[in-house]
């Protein structure tokens, strides 16, 4: 839902775990695009959907941040979703598989799915070692999610600190303190950026 006030700037309601009685009204702004965070009520919400095909795909970076996290008093209260397939899933995969927070899907989605998925959570885990552009990202950013990732290859081109966080190449420590950042600071992606 979304009206626009008197100047100019959409402002969008958000429905915290789909319960209308919690809603509350937030204008945020992106630096090409309008949109809205989905934090699911009382959860933060982490979201991976990654090839597991080659190790460009950084995702052992994901499992090493979600062991970091692990040792936070919080960690119980953040809900993962990772979703892929590959031939390094189940090697990859098989240090969180302990955790009941993490939940682990091995398949492939369709547009569909994935765009269903982007409305449960409120942020895109999506580290690389190598992205021309970083489509799923993108896509993540356009819904609403915070995508969380490398600063490498082209990504600084698609997002930067108005639309995302960028850590260093290999920093799995620093994509694990964003994710504690925006647990932490909900509100810091839901407040207007300033303008040059």
């Amino acid at each position: 839902m979304e009206n626009k006030s008197s100047n100019g700037v959409f402002k969008f309601f958000l429905y915290i775990n789909n319960k209308e009685k919690n809603f509350k009204q937030y204008q945020f702004i992106k630096k090409c695009l309008i949109s809205v965070i989905r934090i699911p009520f009382g959860m933060a919400g982490i979201l991976s959907i990654r090839p597991f095909a080659s190790k460009k795909y950084a995702n052992d970076l994901s499992v090493k941040a979600i062991l970091e996290l692990s040792n936070k008093s919080f960690f119980k209260e953040l809900e993962f979703l990772i979703i892929g397939d590959g031939e390094l899933f189940e090697e990859t995969l098989k240090p969180l598989r302990a955790f009941q927070n993490v939940t682990i899907h091995k398949k492939f989605l369709r547009q569909e799915e994935i765009a269903k998925l982007h409305k449960e959570y409120g942020i895109f885990l999506n580290p690389t070692r190598m992205d021309s552009q970083g489509v799923s990202r993108d896509e993540a950013g356009s819904s609403g999610l915070v995508p969380v990732t490398n600063r490498v290859a082209a990504i600084p081109e698609f997002v930067d600190e108005d639309c995302g966080i960028l850590v260093e190449a290999e920093d799995y420590v620093g994509l694990a303190n964003a994710i504690e950042f925006l647990y932490k600071n909900p509100k810091e992606f839901l407040k207007p950026k300033d303008r040059e």
